[in-house]
């Protein structure tokens, strides 16, 4: 459903703190939906920019994710590297 700008994926409760979950877009690509520890919730494509690994499956440290293949660290406030 949406609201507004937003789209209602579900409770916060479905994402634990410090993990990640995905969402498929139809026409488009995969987008990421991740929960820091801080409480806070961001959304990017789910792709690293360097060697497009899987972001959701990286490690989340404050607002940043560690790409699963290299390490890059990727800001998940902009989605690009650091």
């Amino acid at each position: 459903m949406m609201i507004g700008d937003w789209l209602d994926i579900g409770p916060v409760t479905q994402i634990e703190p410090g993990t990640a979950r995905t969402l498929p877009v139809k026409g488009g690509e995969e987008i990421a939906v991740f929960h820091t520890m801080r409480g806070e919730f961001f959304a990017i494509v789910n792709v690293c920019p360097h060697k497009q690994g899987p972001l959701s499956q990286g490690n989340v440290h404050r607002d940043v994710v560690a790409c699963p293949l290299h390490n890059w660290n990727i800001s998940l406030r902009n989605g690009k590297a650091l």
